[in-house]
């Protein structure tokens, strides 16, 4: 093997643009990195806008096998359709938004500390969200 070949775990292949993501990602640790409790003050009000798309859906659904017709607005060759719940059209899984609160804590165009562990935020479910809503 020549000096200069890029090594990688030999049970875990990469492809060269994984190897060039994975490296740029440990470079920026030592761009000097922050806890999420580093980057917000106590009282601080923090928000963003979350537009819930059918995709969004679906790759959410998919991830935590929740597999419920209710929250179906999206069919393969006809991309957006109503859906049905008893609440009209389709609806968003209660949980997927409590996924985002911690994107509205911290910058995500800086890196943070390996090791942060979300350990308890609290959602109060108000009311069903259509997909194709806006948060």
């Amino acid at each position: 093997m020549k000096a200069d070949t890029i090594r990688t775990d030999a049970l875990r292949p990469l492809s060269d643009i994984q190897i060039e993501q994975t490296r740029e990602f440990i470079d920026s640790l030592e761009q000097g990195s922050q806890t999420y409790w580093d980057m917000v003050e106590i009282g601080d009000e923090l928000s963003r806008d979350l537009h819930i798309t059918p995709e969004l859906v679906i790759l959410y659904a998919d991830a935590v096998e929740d597999f419920n017709p209710w929250y179906e607005a999206w069919k393969m060759n006809t991309w957006h359709i109503d859906g049905e719940s008893p609440f009209g059209g389709a609806i968003v899984p209660p949980v997927l938004v409590s996924h985002f609160v911690l994107s509205v804590q911290f910058d995500h165009n800086k890196p943070f500390a390996i090791g942060s562990i979300h350990t308890f935020h609290d959602s109060e479910i108000l009311a069903p969200i259509p997909v194709g809503a806006t948060v």
